[in-house]
């Protein structure tokens, strides 16, 4: 496995195990979404973790953001901010990568979020990532398929914007 660590202290670009080369994670978006890597591949690199929602895990690098489900099985969870080796597999659908390996390398303060207009919030631009806008609530709905979220629809400069939170 290599690491490429900038002066900045910032962890970024790492091998994706899968295909013996470094891979950004836009890098790894770009080969899920094209099925360069397939069903059945593992592949490791690092983020720095922006949020979890159980079962998942969103980890960025300066290129882009990824979630990853966690198993099942796993009782210590890493802290926002922490930089995490993850070892995963595609798998054939729901969240593309499951995590078969966590490892935190590095402990780092919790990053902010990026702030963005609300109309850029449904662009798809952004998804996976940690972003603030700002609007007024103007309702919030129970997530009838699972009820640990709701739906939230938030009136902004740019429009209207639902989310689940």
């Amino acid at each position: 496995m290599h690491r490429l660590v900038l002066c900045t202290g910032a962890l970024f670009t790492l091998t994706a195990t899968a295909f013996g080369e470094f891979l950004s994670i836009a890098e790894i978006n770009r080969r899920i979404v094209s099925r360069e890597i397939c069903e059945g591949d593992t592949l490791t690199f690092s983020g720095q973790l922006i949020a979890r929602t159980e079962p998942h895990l969103f980890l960025r690098d300066e290129t882009s953001c990824i979630r990853v489900q966690i198993p099942a099985d796993v009782r210590t969870f890493p802290d926002r901010g922490d930089v995490i080796e993850v070892t995963a597999r595609r798998e054939p659908v729901g969240v593309p990568l499951h995590a078969t390996s966590l490892r935190v390398t590095e402990h780092r303060p919790a990053p902010e979020p990026v702030d963005i207009p609300g109309g850029l919030v449904s662009s798809g631009e952004y998804l996976n990532s940690y972003v603030r806008t700002k609007g007024v609530v103007f309702s919030s709905v129970p997530d009838e398929l699972d009820s640990r979220y709701s739906w939230t629809l938030l009136k902004t400069e740019t429009g209207p914007v639902a989310f689940a939170t």
